[in-house]
């Protein structure tokens, strides 16, 4: 079996659809897996050992002869859009799964019935449950990212000279979710007092961190695939409902993540899948309900362990 999964969009949902090549994989150790992504975030998944190649969405005339000549067998499409679609279609795959409930449907030929707006499972659940009502009884796997032993090594040595514990807050949210204000950030940075290194990352300046002997400002200073081996050396990452936070689930780093609980923003779908993690929830949107003192006793909490 050669399976083409589409998942171009955001950096976390794309880390929440690798359960489902974890699954197939386990179910299914001789089956080939092709993924077809945002080329920009191929650095999450380049070295995953369930995925057997990486193809870069360039558009649909672009990316049709690459499909064409794999012959897959299925086509997934974990989050669908009108031109993977239709490629599908063009590029004759037999078996084209996606949901029942979009104009375009009837380009797929196995049609799933489900709401993910209700909310009622994690999205990496629901990215399994896609392909379970499928017919492919595969299991759920927490995500997982895997890095090479070269590149994580020139970040631990760019790093060895700071103090440990290494905490990482990265206060950017694309927007797709609540946040806190860049004004609670700051507090927090402040009146945080641990025996280790802060580290700010991002990719803007939005807020200006006053001198602090043991913080050390990376925003805007690395690209993805330095951002992902970057986080797999701290010990702890807070952040917002983001990318970050579930690449961070992905490497078994212990994360503190604030959220609101309203739909469709709520943990219940987005929330960190870890155990490691810690979820400080509102019910409404406003965020700063949070105090930054509370969220530095659950860092100083947490760290510890």
């Amino acid at each position: 079996m050669k399976f083409l999964i589409f998942r171009t969009d955001k950096i976390g949902d794309l880390i929440l659809s690798l359960s489902v090549p974890q699954g197939l994989k386990k179910k299914f150790p001789e089956c080939k897996i092709f993924m077809c992504i945002n080329p920009l975030y191929k650095d999450i998944i380049k070295n995953h050992p369930d995925i057997d190649a990486i193809i870069g969405w360039k558009g649909l005339k672009r990316t049709f002869s690459l499909v064409k000549e794999e012959n897959f067998d299925y086509a997934v499409h974990l989050f669908p859009t009108l031109n993977t679609s239709l490629l599908t279609l063009f590029a004759g795959i037999p078996q084209r799964i996606g949901t029942g409930y979009r104009v375009y449907s009837f380009l797929y030929n196995k049609k799933i019935y489900m709401h993910r707006k209700e909310c009622k499972f994690h999205e990496a659940e629901y990215n399994v449950l896609l392909l379970k009502k499928a017919g492919f009884d595969i299991p759920f796997v927490f995500p997982r990212i895997y890095l090479e032993k070269e590149e994580r090594n020139k970040i631990l040595k760019k790093f060895e000279n700071y103090k440990r514990p290494f905490l990482c807050i990265h206060p950017e949210s694309r927007g797709s979710a609540p946040n806190w204000s860049y004004g609670n950030y700051q507090k927090l940075i402040n009146i945080l007092d641990f025996n280790g290194t802060i580290f700010i990352t991002g990719t803007k300046k939005t807020f200006e961190i006053k001198n602090k002997k043991n913080t050390v400002d990376l925003r805007g200073k690395m690209n993805l695939s330095e951002f992902i081996n970057f986080i797999s050396i701290c010990d702890m990452v807070f952040a917002p409902s983001t990318g970050t936070i579930h690449i961070a689930s992905a490497l078994d780093i212990k994360v503190i993540a604030i959220f609101s609980e309203k739909i469709p923003f709520t943990p219940r779908r987005w929330g960190p899948l870890s155990k490691k993690s810690k979820v400080l929830v509102v019910k409404d949107k406003n965020l700063d309900v949070i105090e930054p003192e509370k969220v530095k006793q659950e860092i100083n909490n947490l760290i510890l362990k």
